[in-house]
């Protein structure tokens, strides 16, 4: 009985595991679960202050709490005792938050009426949290602090006391397009009268002086500073007034790029002049190939490096990325550099070569084992012409990299002659032919300096040395030259009996035996008499 009856409550016991077995999961399923704290989204100020003439202002919105997730929350604007299009721009937009990010800003621009006195103020809110909630400060204000509204008559020259004036044209009213013809024609006078002052006062004033260099900065800058305090006094004169947020973003960028125009025309000018006067002072030297070759590769490449700076920065300027610019320029320029790696290469070594001056053209070098007279230096390759008369290119890297003899440089032109007398000259002779040559070279005008010795005893003559330095480098004089001092030696030496060796050689035999001459064939078969009969 008892074992029957443990049987039972075994298998009673085992049937309800597995129901509380089954009914676990769904039960947990039902209990409610611990939700993780959605991150907060607010404004970081309950006011943001700000002057009427800023412009813009820029407002922080932050996010509190977990930063893992992304997050976007609704931004907008809403109309106080400051109305949209007359106190500010009214501003709509979803702010989002990346993982991570815990602020973001958001820019309201601000319009400058200085008809309109006392501080306004604007209400800023936050709506339409996603994946965050809002926090305490989702609402804050925007406070526009007044500060110029006692110039009104000033800068309106008083015409906005005129009643009629009053009435709109396009939403904005008549008097301000008056005001603003006016600044144009204050702009363009006072820009004329600086150009007065540049060419009439100033200009009179550098002739006065005996320095170049003055002449060349008012040539420069006469033109561009009328376009550039024009362009300047214009944008004062119309930034004074509240625009349309459109025209005024036009009246802007348009000044911008002319504004940058000007300076880049004015740049250009500077190379250009200064180049010139670079150019006037090599001239100067007579440094021809300086002038004509590498002076207008330095002006083309400034001009163009300056233009494509300028470029980008007025890109930049007007508010668009040039990131993406710059990379694909930097990954084309290197692609470049490494399909024209050996063109670059000449390139750069044609600029040494100019900048170095090892030679110029004209020149007579020895370059490895060419010897000639340099024709040009190209962008590629020097052209020299041998002695033979043929037409050498070298490329300038090789020129860069090898050990050039410069023969135009040296100061005179030295030769050195041995003259031999026959081993059976006397002494006396000898120191007579040494003087004959010293009297003969120091006394010619071309002598710069001369060496003479008896200095070894040759293999077949008496060998006297003759360094000699030529006083100039005409080759054509020296060969004319040289050749009336050897004629004046030879009838000198004729003279005085003085004779040069041959190049000869005395063979000794030396035979230990007996010399005997052997007869020959006619000695030893005699022909036989004939006898006349």
């Amino acid at each position: 009985m008892n074992l029957k009856f443990n049987g039972r409550r075994t298998g009673l016991f085992l049937a309800l595991a597995s129901f509380l077995h089954w009914l676990a999961p769904a039960w947990a399923q039902q209990q409610p679960q611990n939700p993780l704290p959605l991150p907060r989204i607010e404004f970081s100020e309950d006011t943001y202050p700000v002057k009427e003439n800023a412009r813009a202002i820029l407002i922080t919105i932050r996010r509190t709490g977990p930063t893992n997730t992304a997050a976007a929350v609704e931004f907008a604007t809403q109309n106080g005792t400051a109305v949209a299009g007359e106190n500010y721009v009214a501003k709509k937009a979803t702010v989002s938050f990346p993982p991570g990010q815990v602020e973001q800003t958001v820019q309201v621009q601000v319009r400058d009426d200085f008809r309109l006195a006392g501080n306004k103020s604007a209400k800023l809110v936050l709506s339409n949290p996603a994946g965050a909630e809002l926090g305490d400060n989702a609402t804050a204000e925007l406070l526009i602090e007044d500060n110029d509204s006692g110039k009104a008559a000033l800068l309106t020259f008083g015409l906005d006391r005129i009643p009629f004036l009053h009435h709109a044209l396009f939403d904005i009213p008549i008097y301000q397009y008056i005001a603003s013809l006016i600044y144009i024609f204050l702009a363009f006078y006072i820009s004329k009268l600086l150009d007065f002052l540049i060419s009439g006062r100033l200009k009179r004033w550098a002739e006065r002086t005996q320095s170049r260099l003055d002449d060349l900065f008012l040539e420069l800058v006469r033109g561009p500073i009328k376009v550039v305090s024009f362009v300047i006094l214009l944008h004062i004169g119309l930034r004074l007034f509240p625009w349309q947020p459109w025209l005024e973003d036009f009246f802007s960028k348009g000044l911008k790029v002319v504004v940058a125009i000007s300076i880049t025309y004015m740049v250009v000018k500077g190379i250009d002049i200064l180049t010139g006067f670079w150019k006037q002072r090599a001239a100067e030297t007579e440094d021809k190939s300086f002038n004509e070759q590498l002076l207008p590769i330095i002006r083309k490449t400034l001009k163009v490096f300056a233009v494509v700076v300028a470029v980008l920065l007025t890109l930049q300027n007007l508010g668009l990325n040039i990131t993406s610019l710059l990379t694909s320029l930097g990954i084309g320029g290197l692609a470049l550099a490494l399909a024209a790696q050996d063109t670059l290469a000449n390139f750069f070594g044609a600029i040494v070569i100019l900048v170095d001056k090892p030679f110029r053209i004209g020149d007579a070098i020895q370059i490895d084992t060419v010897t000639g007279t340099v024709e040009s230096i190209g962008f590629r390759s020097t052209q020299v012409r041998n002695l033979d008369g043929h037409q050498v290119s070298i490329p300038n890297k090789t020129v860069g990299n090898a050990i050039v003899t410069n023969i135009s440089k040296r100061p005179n032109i030295r030769t050195l002659v041995n003259l031999g007398l026959a081993y059976d000259t006397p002494a006396e002779k000898v120191l007579r032919a040494v003087q004959l040559l010293e009297e003969t070279y120091r006394n010619h005008a071309m002598t710069h300096d001369v060496l003479i010795g008896f200095n070894k005893f040759g293999d077949s003559a008496l060998n006297i040395s003759v360094v000699h330095w030529w006083k100039g480098l005409n080759m054509v004089e020296y060969t004319k030259g040289f050749q009336d001092l050897n004629l004046s030696i030879k009838r000198q030496f004729e003279a005085e009996a003085i004779g040069f060796a041959f190049p000869s050689q005395t063979v000794y035999l030396k035979q230990d035996s007996e010399w005997r001459v052997a007869p020959t064939d006619r000695q030893v078969q005699a022909p036989p008499s004939r006898q006349n009969s």
